[in-house]
C-alpha cells in the first residue's frame, strides 16, 4: 500500500504544504502590519527576513518546518472552515493529473497497487483512475464522511481502495487545522492498523507534518507483524527528513520491520521507474503519454479559418476591450472582507474590493455612497486599472474585473452566476428552453437533473489571465452539484460527476468548448456586454468586448 502527501500532486501545479505556509505568512504579515501586498518585492531576501522576523517568537506558531506549522498558519489566516474549504478549492481548481497519477492508476489496473492513502484534498488520483478504467466506479473511495467504506473494502478485498484521510475539499468534514487533524476518525485509523498487518508500505511526497497521521503510523507498529513486506519512506531533496520521520523509521526497525529511508526523485520519477520494471499494455500507455509534462511553449495565436495549423483549440477567448477606469473611494474601512460586509449590509448591487489607495468599485454612485457613508467617505473619484496591475495574478484590479465579467456574462439567457469561495461558475439552467443552450444540451447529452435527490447542472469555471499583452477569458467545462448533508447522497453525486467527466475525450470536449463559447459570445463574432447597463451620469459601469474565436496553438518550426 501507499501513503501519499502533497508532494505527489506538485507536478499538477498544486501547492505543497510549505508553499501554502509561505502564502499564509504573506497574508498575515500584510494584514497585521498594514503593509500593502503589492508593495512587497517577494523575490528580495530582505523582504522575507522582515516577514520571518514578524513571526519570530510568536507563541501562536511553531517554527516553520516543524510539525503543526501548516495547521497553525492556515487556521490563523482563515479562521472559518468554509474559508479554508474555499481556499483549497481555489488552489486545486483547473488542475489535471500528472504522469505520476496516471502511472499509479496503471499500477492499480494491473493489480500492482491495491491500497492508497493520502492526506491530499484534490481529485487527481480519482480523475486518473477514471481515465485508465474508463469508469469512475472501479475505484472505491473512502473519506471521513464514509469511513466505513474502508473497513468494508478491506474485509471484502475490493481493490483498488483509495482513502482520503482529511476528506475531499467539498466535504463538510474537510480537515486542515490542528484540532481537526487531532480528531482523526477512529474507523480510518482502525482500517490502516488492519492493513498494516497484511501489507508493506511505500510513503511518497509526504513530509510527516501531521501529528495525527504520524501517531497512526506509530500505532500500526503495535501489531504482531507490522508491514510484513517492508516499509520504504521515499525522501526527496537535499534537506534531511523531519526528526519525527527518522524516529518512526528507527522505531519500525526496533519492531522487526524491514524499514528504509529511500533517497528518491519526484513522485512522477519514482512511479515512472517502477513502471520500467513491468510491461505496460498499449491500452494504458496512451494515458501515460497524456500525463507527460510539456517541455516547450509557444505564443497563443488566434488564426483565420483554413487548414493545416491551428492544431489545438484552447478554452480561452480574447477580451478585446475591458474597463480601464473604476470608481475609487477613500474611506475608513479595513480590507476586502470588511468592504464586502459593508456592501452586503446595505443590500446594494455593486462590485467592490480594497486596494492600497482605497476602495475600488463598479456600480451606481448612489449605491456606493449608501454602502460606504457609515465609514466616513473622504474622497469619491476615479482611478485607473492598468495592464501592469492585471499582469499580477490575484491582484485587486484583476479581482474586480473578474467579478465584473462574471456578472456581465450572467446576463446571458439560460445561465446563472454562482460564487464558490473565490471561484465563479456559470451554471446552465436545465429548464431553459431557448435556442442558446441547444448545442450544449446536445454536446453534454443533457444540461442537468437529479442524482440521489441532489440537483446537478452543466457549468463552467471562469478565470481571467493577462498574457502576451492581452486579457483572456478562460473557461473550463465541469459539472456542478448542490451541497448535501447526506454523505451517501453526496458520495453518489461525486461518483456520478467523475463518471460523467471521465468519458469526455477530445471530440466530446471540443464540442463542449464550442457550445460554451457560443453561449459566452451569444453567437456573435464580437460581443459587447456590461455588468450594469448604466449611463455615465449614474456611475461607472464595467463594459467588455469579447471575441468569438478560441485561441489555437501552432506547430513549432
Amino acid at each position: 500500500m501507499w501513503l501519499l502527501g502533497a508532494g505527489a500532486s506538485a507536478a499538477s501545479g498544486i501547492p505543497t504544504a510549505s508553499q501554502m505556509v509561505e502564502e499564509f505568512k504573506i497574508q498575515l504579515f500584510c494584514s497585521e502590519s498594514g503593509t500593502p501586498r503589492q508593495s512587497l518585492e517577494l523575490g528580495e531576501p530582505a523582504v522575507w527576513r522582515r516577514i520571518d522576523a514578524h513571526f519570530d517568537g510568536d507563541a501562536r506558531f511553531p517554527t516553520v518546518g516543524e510539525p503543526g506549522d501548516y495547521s497553525a498558519f492556515f487556521e490563523a489566516a482563515m479562521a472559518f472552515p468554509s474559508d479554508r474549504r474555499s481556499h483549497i478549492e481555489k488552489v486545486i481548481s483547473g488542475r489535471s493529473p500528472s504522469f505520476g497519477h496516471f502511472a499509479l492508476a496503471v499500477l492499480m489496473a494491473l493489480d500492482r497497487c491495491r491500497l492508497v492513502r493520502t492526506t491530499n484534498f484534490d481529485g487527481m488520483i480519482e480523475d486518473a483512475a477514471a481515465r485508465i478504467y474508463e469508469s469512475a466506479k472501479k475505484l472505491t473511495v473512502a473519506e471521513p464522511d464514509l469511513a466505513d467504506r474502508a473497513i468494508q473494502a478491506l474485509n471484502e478485498e475490493r481493490w483498488p481502495l483509495f482513502v482520503k484521510l482529511h476528506g475531499d475539499f467539498q466535504s463538510d468534514r474537510l480537515k486542515n487545522t490542528s484540532d481537526e487533524l487531532a480528531a482523526q476518525d477512529v474507523q480510518l485509523r482502525n482500517a490502516f492498523a488492519s492493513a498494516a498487518q497484511r501489507y508493506g508500505l511505500i510513503v511518497a511526497g509526504y513530509s510527516g507534518r501531521d501529528e495525527s497521521v504520524m501517531s497512526a503510523l506509530e500505532e500500526s507498529l503495535d501489531g504482531s507483524s507490522p508491514f510484513p513486506s517492508g516499509l520504504y519512506w521515499c525522501h526527496y531533496g537535499a534537506d534531511p527528513p523531519l526528526p519525527e520521520v527518522s524516529a518512526f523509521i528507527a522505531s519500525a526497525i526496533d519492531h522487526g520491520v524491514d524499514a528504509q529511508l529511500v533517497q528518491a526523485g519526484t513522485f512522477d520519477e519514482l512511479v515512472g521507474r517502477l513502471l520500467d520494471l513491468i510491461d505496460v499494455p498499449a491500452i494504458y500507455a496512451q494515458h501515460l503519454d497524456r500525463g507527460q509534462s510539456a517541455r516547450r511553449s509557444s505564443p497563443l495565436i488566434a488564426p483565420s479559418h483554413g487548414i493545416g495549423w491551428p492544431i489545438i483549440r484552447f478554452n480561452g477567448l480574447p477580451i478585446l476591450d475591458y474597463p480601464t477606469l473604476c470608481r475609487r473611494i477613500e474611506v475608513n474601512i479595513g480590507g476586502t472582507v470588511e468592504v464586502r460586509a459593508a456592501v452586503a449590509s446595505t443590500g446594494v448591487d455593486v462590485i467592490a474590493t480594497r486596494r492600497s489607495d482605497g476602495v475600488i468599485a463598479f456600480g451606481r454612485d448612489s449605491d456606493l455612497r449608501q454602502a460606504f457613508a457609515p465609514h466616513d467617505i473622504k474622497e469619491f473619484d476615479v482611478a485607473p486599472i492598468t495592464a501592469g496591475a492585471l499582469q499580477k495574478d490575484h491582484s485587486q484590479d484583476q479581482s474586480l474585473l473578474y467579478d465584473a465579467v462574471g456578472l456581465a456574462l450572467s446576463r446571458s439567457n439560460g445561465v446563472s452566476l454562482l460564487r464558490q469561495g473565490r471561484n465563479l461558475l456559470l451554471i446552465a439552467d436545465p429548464a431553459f428552453q431557448g435556442d442558446s443552450l441547444k448545442a450544449l444540451k446536445k454536446a453534454a447529452k443533457g444540461t442537468g437533473g437529479k442524482i440521489s435527490g441532489i440537483d446537478w447542472c452543466e457549468a463552467i469555471r471562469l478565470r481571467l489571465e493577462f498574457r502576451y499583452g492581452k486579457l483572456w477569458l478562460l473557461y473550463e467545462p465541469t459539472v456542478w452539484f448542490e451541497r448535501s448533508d447526506d454523505p451517501v447522497a453526496l458520495a453518489s453525486a461525486k461518483e456520478f460527476t467523475r463518471e460523467r467527466l471521465a468519458t469526455r475525450y477530445n471530440k466530446a470536449w471540443n464540442e463542449l468548448v464550442v457550445a460554451w463559447r457560443d453561449i459566452l459570445t451569444d453567437g456573435q463574432s464580437v460581443r459587447n456586454l456590461s455588468a450594469y447597463g448604466i449611463s455615465p451620469d449614474e456611475g461607472i459601469d464595467a463594459q467588455f468586448t469579447i471575441g468569438h474565436t478560441n485561441v489555437f496553438s501552432r506547430a513549432l518550426s
